[in-house]
């Protein structure tokens, strides 16, 4: 019976990529080794995210807040060495000016 079941991924990739990605932000955070390397890091995957965020402005945001979310939520359960308020807030900073970069359109 339920070998003729087939799960619906098209319908729910959110809840895929935000396992995957607290997965990565897990992984990552314990492979930094120290919090330079952790706020280093977490800057480089807020730029990155902020790029997303400008890219996809005109979809459906709260998928992407979820996905980015789930990144930032795997990343402080598995960061042992630095602050978790300045990570969130290395991480927002981060998003915010890279938004206005590709906003103000400073880089392509």
């Amino acid at each position: 019976m339920l070998l003729n079941k087939r799960a619906d991924f098209a319908g729910s990739w959110v809840e895929i990529l935000f396992i995957v990605l607290l997965l990565i932000g897990i992984v990552l955070s314990v492979l930094a080794g120290n919090t330079i390397f952790s706020y280093i890091i977490i800057s480089i995957s807020g730029l990155l995210f902020g790029r997303l965020l400008y890219e996809k402005r005109k979809s459906f945001l709260p998928a992407y807040y979820l996905i980015i979310f789930g990144f930032l939520i795997g990343y402080i359960l598995g960061n042992y060495y630095a602050n978790r308020y300045l990570t969130i807030g290395l991480f927002v900073l981060f998003i915010g000016l890279s938004y206005y970069i590709h906003l103000k359109k400073f880089v392509d």
